[in-house]
């Protein structure tokens, strides 16, 4: 039996890990970003090796009893096959033009035509990877419990949404 695991999952810049280290900070829980950590570990790595390391250190932080947020591209497909009152899996979402406006700041782009296409190109290419791994497209919001739209929200508001849809599942 694991603890309590929320996934967040959705495109890039839609707040994921902002959202997910203030949701488990409020709560107790350890955050762990796939992002991060494949920055910090597996950056050069060939994208096949990454997604079977990622895959393998998910299934290992769901394993002690801990609970956990844990945000990623993959997240929401690995703990969709331990679907109980105790996992959440969430689809966090963004227009476009937000995407880019956080992106332009996260990256320091100046080009917002440039930031654009790096966008679409990146969520594209992970959408066709990981799909041809998992035969699961990880853009299809029938996947997850809940999507929460980030566009026109502040990051207390999307915390609000997890804390509220995290207390409806535990009412299962």
């Amino acid at each position: 039996m694991t603890g309590n695991i929320i996934s967040l999952t959705g495109v890039s810049c839609s707040g994921k890990t902002t959202a997910g280290r203030l949701f488990a900070d409020s709560q107790g829980y350890q955050f762990h970003s796939m992002g991060e950590y494949y920055r910090e570990h597996l950056q050069g790595m060939p994208l096949c090796q990454v997604d079977n390391v990622l895959e393998m250190h998910i299934y290992d932080l769901m394993s002690p009893r801990d609970d956990i947020v844990v945000e990623g591209r993959t997240t929401g497909i690995i703990i969709g096959d331990y679907r109980d009152k105790n996992t959440l899996s969430l689809f966090l979402d963004v227009s476009l033009d937000r995407q880019v406006e956080r992106y332009l700041y996260r990256s320091g782009l100046t080009d917002e035509q440039v930031a654009r296409a790096e966008l679409i190109a990146k969520d594209a290419h992970d959408q066709e990877r990981l799909l041809a791994k998992y035969e699961i497209d990880i853009f299809d919001r029938d996947n997850y419990d809940h999507v929460i739209d980030t566009s026109e929200i502040t990051v207390d508001e999307v915390v609000g949404q997890i804390e509220h849809y995290w207390r409806l599942r535990c009412q299962i």
